[in-house]
């Protein structure tokens, strides 16, 4: 019994981490281009020039997002592998 509660909780806690991978950089790709295409709205009004694009400046934080948490698994599974 006691071997299934450990299984179980192993078992949600990894599509805890496959949600938290899929959610928290979609959210915050859909945030950025948001604010990004907010901002060029706001920047045509006030007649400022310099435009961005929304789809690349979200990708280009979400990759920098990640990055740390990627270099980490990366690290973790060479150092298991290893030892």
């Amino acid at each position: 019994m006691f071997d299934r509660i450990l299984k179980s909780i192993e078992k949600m806690q990894e599509q805890h981490y496959f949600v938290g991978w899929l959610l928290i950089p979609s959210l915050a790709l859909i945030n950025f281009y948001i604010i990004v295409a907010l901002t060029n709205k706001l920047q045509l009004l006030i007649k400022f020039k310099p435009m961005h694009s929304p789809a690349f400046v979200s990708l280009v934080y979400v990759a920098a997002y990640i990055t740390p948490f990627v270099i980490h698994q990366v690290l973790e599974s060479r150092h298991e592998s290893t030892a």
